[in-house]
């Protein structure tokens, strides 16, 4: 154990880099893959990496806390990304610690430079916006806090699809909104610098910020444990991806106003009770409405101890039985165990896969009108569910997948079972691959969701 403590030791002392006196959380990239290292020592087996993963705890102390600090995360598409992170006073390098993604509203006044207006040294800041007041709730209550900034002009916004150019209905950059990808990429970084915990990592957001929340949960939901929204639109604008049965992937906790004259809360039901219906025996959507307030208004306050409730309640199962993942790209691909690698919308649709839409709302008149609320391209999808080492997969379009595999889903020592459209497709004993267990850490520093291999299925139609 003693050699085995210190190569860990050796291994990351390199991947984190604690706070600096300017109040910028830096990373260091140089030993970016430096963990796939482990997997040269031939002493070190499958299971004790999985454990060495499971119960890593060393993470440097900060020399300060309950305040802001600057990130930067390096994206491949929007280049140098700016976030603010405020740590809490209870922060211990040595405790597991919540996150959550705090995405703010009004975003068409925002931009990326407007994140260092907050960057003064030595002070935990009160904002003017929107998310004042739920920073201030938050910031009490333990979490450590991810703040991002808009920026429409650099195409990062949670509320309007800036890769579509809808004057010529054209894609650009192939039409999928890259926000949502460059925030949980952003927060993968985070885990290697911070203490967070795995398994309660939340997202939440009022009016633009709920909208960017609610699209996490169908886009990207594989990080998070648990999404709040406030006076949601409940879409994107300009995106045809919105697929409504993906939220029965996540808990999803939503609050209206009856008189919010912004997103009317006729909308918001006609949402709900289409996602109910749809989905019967899904007991994961909590919806309440507040009278006689408007769009950002004093139920806002009145909630937020309940949103705290459903947030400490609310842990990330990575391995549940049941999965539903549509989309229409190979970036909105997974959803923990699930992946698809490859498809083909020119294959006919699958019976079970029924398009969920609605009619839209009109605020100025209040009344319904004959015109589609979402403008969803075509998209394939993929049903999974899994009981005593057999799997149970429905598809549509879909060529190729894959199935990562966890001890925690199956008895590695029996034979798997894959039935793919009711033919079984799979049969066999997989053994666990210490690189492929390496790989997967060093992608997502994920020491909950540890996958040991994958099976991958080629689907004939």
């Amino acid at each position: 154990m003693i050699k085995l403590s210190h190569c860990l030791f050796l291994l990351f002392l390199d991947l984190f880099v604690q706070a600096q006196s300017d109040l910028i959380l830096k990373y260091n990239p140089e030993n970016e893959n430096t963990v796939i290292t482990i997997g040269k020592n031939q002493y070190i087996g499958c299971d004790s990496l999985i454990s060495i993963i499971s119960r890593w705890n060393q993470y440097p102390d900060l020399n300060q806390a309950n305040r802001n600090f600057i990130f930067y995360y390096d994206d491949p598409f929007f280049n140098k990304v700016p976030l603010r992170v405020f740590i809490p006073q209870t922060y211990r390098s040595n405790e597991k610690c919540p996150l959550v993604l705090l995405l703010h509203g009004a975003l068409q006044i925002s931009s990326f430079e407007k994140a260092n207006k907050y960057h003064e040294e030595g002070a935990v800041h009160e904002e003017e916006d929107d998310n004042d007041l739920f920073f201030k709730y938050l910031s009490k209550k333990g979490f450590i806090i991810l703040r991002p900034f808009g920026d429409e002009k650099r195409k990062f916004s949670w509320i309007v699809n800036e890769f579509v150019d809808p004057a010529h209905s054209t894609e650009i950059e192939g039409g999928v909104n890259l926000t949502y990808r460059a925030l949980v990429n952003a927060i993968i970084q985070l885990k290697r610098m911070l203490n967070i915990d795995d398994s309660r990592i939340y997202s939440l957001g009022h009016s633009d910020g709920s909208d960017g929340t609610f699209c996490m949960e169908l886009f990207q939901p594989t990080l998070f444990a648990g999404f709040v929204l406030y006076n949601s639109l409940m879409s994107n604008i300009y995106a045809s991806n919105i697929y409504l049965r993906n939220v029965i992937n996540r808990p999803m906790y939503i609050v209206h106003s009856d008189l919010d004259d912004i997103r009317p809360i006729q909308q918001t039901r006609a949402i709900v009770n289409l996602i109910r219906k749809a989905n019967k025996a899904d007991s994961t959507l909590f919806y309440k409405e507040y009278a006689g307030y408007r769009h950002f208004d004093k139920h806002l306050v009145i909630d937020l101890p309940f949103a705290n409730q459903f947030l400490l309640q609310t842990v990330r199962n990575p391995y549940s039985r049941i999965k539903h993942l549509e989309s229409n790209n190979l970036i909105d691909n997974q959803c923990d165990w699930i992946k698809v690698n490859s498809f083909d919308l020119t294959l006919p649709k699958s019976a079970w896969q029924v398009s969920l839409n609605l009619n839209s709302f009109n605020k100025n008149n209040k009344t319904w009108m004959d015109f589609p609320y979402y403008h969803n391209t075509e998209s394939f999808a993929i049903q999974a569910s899994f009981e005593n080492n057999i799997f149970t997969i429905e598809t549509s379009r879909v060529k190729t997948f894959e199935i990562l595999i966890s001890e925690n889903m199956v008895d590695l020592k029996k034979p798997i079972k894959v039935y793919v459209n009711g033919k079984l497709a799979y049969d066999e004993i997989v053994a666990p691959d210490r690189k492929f267990t390496l790989r997967s850490f060093a992608e997502n520093f994920d020491r909950q969701a540890i996958w040991v291999n994958s099976v991958k299925i080629n689907c004939q139609y």
